[in-house]
């Protein structure tokens, strides 16, 4: 969060199309508490938590929001980057998936590793699943 309260990060996924979707995680003051929202250009009704807190996320904490969220791909899948990839695997090769999504942040400097690493770990339990 910067010094005005306000705080973003961005994941982006492109699909087929090569239409990018942003989803947008907003965090801002209101008063004592910083609340939370996820937005995108569908008005997409996102449910996630938590939805406020007194001190600025971890980056923990904001992994679990991100991985936590549903509402979103017809309303039965968790999380916002490998549920797009699972989404779109109909009909896509699933090495070209790994990239699909990113994950950035000018707050969390860590966080696009992070699902970078998270991206090559789907794939490989991904080809672990189909191996079976």
């Amino acid at each position: 969060m910067d010094r005005l309260g306000r705080s973003h990060g961005e994941l982006r996924s492109v699909p087929a199309a090569h239409r990018p979707r942003v989803i947008s995680i907003r965090a801002r003051r209101w008063g004592r508490r910083i609340v939370y929202s996820i937005v995108d250009e569908y008005d997409t009704a996102f449910r996630f938590k938590p939805r406020r807190s007194t001190q600025p996320l971890s980056m923990g904490e904001l992994i679990g929001l991100i991985d936590g969220t549903t509402g979103h791909l017809d309303g039965d899948r968790e999380g916002l980057t490998s549920a797009y990839r699972d989404y779109n695997l109909d009909g896509c090769d699933a090495e070209r998936l790994v990239e699909f999504v990113t994950v950035t942040s000018d707050f969390y400097a860590e966080l696009q590793a992070y699902y970078e690493e998270e991206a090559v770990e789907w794939l490989a339990s991904f080809e672990a699943e189909r191996a079976t």
